[in-house]
């Protein structure tokens, strides 16, 4: 039985929560559907569904003939995973789940791997040159079938929005509406973040007066929960959107602004075009915009910023001013609707190693445990934990973590049902950390075990 609008949009949510996250992935099927020749979403070898996932939610899955191509499942325990079938060519590849298509012993040997999002874009040279290649087999293999076993569960209206760009603005609209058309007002935001109102006002107005800020604070502040919530406020009542990068040590230019890809031709020969990064991407959709447009920048000091950044460290002071691009030479300025937040966690790096002259170019919100947050929490949700003894250790041990950059934050439990969740989150979240931090002093964390600490907590 065909899925009605509601339920399409309903699964569609439940594997994207946030619409950025949904136009990635439709970008990534676009581009497989583009290599395996499709230009028509009635071919009768294509199925784009939503089928149930094992253990629970939904996944959107991208089959042609008998397998499956592509696959996007969120577990609300870990990232969005991501599923892609390969040559088994790469040995690096191996570290990851995969399963194996049935084959003749005659044929290339193709594996579906699950890799983490991150992995799938932008890929890197050698997994972009075997990508190509593993499409481009998987397009050969399956020419001259003329169905799928998956077709009664093909979505006609999605795999449109993934083919046609002008058809996917309007369908992800559509899926997003709640989110992206209702006004999100400063009311609002201060009721789900659990702050003042006064103080989010300012943050607010310092965002815009310098464009770009950074949320920076120890572990389980908030930090990304915090810009993903002040983005929603920018960018409501309005066409504005937001869109979410996380940055890594292996981040480059290249990756952010442009560099120079391979894109493998036809004949299987490779030419070397200058590709957009992110940000590029990013800037060009909010022309398009009148409203303001927000990039959050995730875990923004793991990467080289002045490396990854290159002219834009001066674009972000002269936002009124173009500058040429490195690569190719053309003409960019930031739109000035355009807004950056960047979250950093100061247990990775403090917030005195990032270059000076980055410094200057972005306004600093510092987030601390705020135990008041908790309180408030759970007297909203009526949890009936016992809040103050849960606060009393939490002082106590950034006490004797002796360190603002790597105290304890409060996110860990934030849990509607936290007496259920204490022990393990307490065992395997909290304990690990403190291993760490007091690795040449096992008293200190031994004082904080669960065993020491669980009668403080009404256990």
């Amino acid at each position: 039985m065909p899925l009605g609008r509601d339920e399409i949009k309903e699964r569609l949510r439940n594997v994207f929560q946030e619409r950025h996250e949904a136009e990635r992935a439709f970008g990534l099927m676009n581009d497989a559907l583009n290599r395996l020749n499709i230009n028509d979403t009635e071919d009768k070898r294509l199925a784009i569904t939503l089928p149930h996932a094992s253990g629970g939610g939904y996944a959107f899955r991208l089959n042609f003939g008998n397998w499956l191509i592509m696959s996007f499942r969120n577990k609300k325990t870990a990232p969005i995973s991501f599923g892609v079938a390969l040559l088994a060519e790469s040995p690096e590849l191996e570290v990851h789940n995969f399963f194996v298509f049935a084959q003749n012993d005659s044929e290339p040997k193709v594996n579906f791997y699950r890799l983490p999002i991150d992995i799938a874009k932008p890929l890197d040279q050698d997994l972009t040159v075997l990508y190509n290649k593993s499409l481009d087999y998987i397009a050969k293999r399956f020419e001259n079938w003329n169905g799928t076993p998956y077709k009664s569960s093909h979505i006609r209206e999605l795999a449109d929005a993934v083919l046609f760009l002008e058809k996917r603005d309007q369908f992800l609209k559509d899926v997003y509406e709640e989110e992206t058309l209702i006004n999100y007002t400063i009311d609002a935001l201060a009721g789900d973040i659990g702050l003042e109102k006064g103080l989010l006002e300012k943050w607010l107005q310092a965002i815009d007066r310098k464009g770009q800020a950074i949320i920076f604070g120890p572990p389980g502040t908030g930090k990304t929960f915090l810009a993903e919530h002040l983005a929603r406020h920018l960018v409501s009542d309005g066409d504005g959107f937001e869109e979410l990068v996380q940055f890594h040590p292996a981040y480059a230019y290249e990756d952010f602004i442009q560099g120079i890809r391979p894109q493998a031709r036809p004949d299987g020969t490779l030419e070397y075009s200058v590709v957009p990064g992110r940000f590029l991407e990013f800037c060009r959709k909010a022309q398009d915009k009148d409203g303001i447009c927000v990039l959050i920048i995730d875990e923004i000091n793991r990467a080289n910023l002045a490396r990854v950044f290159g002219e834009l460290m001066y674009l972000l002071e002269y936002r009124n001013k173009d500058i040429p691009l490195s690569v190719d030479g053309t003409l960019f300025q930031i739109p000035e609707n355009v807004r950056i937040i960047g979250t950093m966690n100061t247990a990775d790096r403090s917030i005195a190693l990032v270059d000076h002259a980055l410094r200057r170019r972005f306004a600093f919100i510092q987030l601390r445990p705020d135990f008041d947050v908790l309180r408030r929490y759970h007297a909203r949700e009526d949890t009936e934990f016992p809040v103050e003894g849960l606060v009393s250790v939490l002082t106590n041990l950034n006490r004797e973590i002796k360190d603002p950059h790597y105290e304890l934050g409060i996110s860990y439990f934030l849990c509607k049902d936290l007496k259920a969740e204490m022990e393990g989150i307490w065992r395997m979240e909290i304990e690990p950390y403190l291993d760490e931090y007091f690795f040449d002093n096992r008293t200190s964390a031994d004082k904080f075990r669960w065993e020491s600490i669980r009668s403080s907590l009404g256990f």
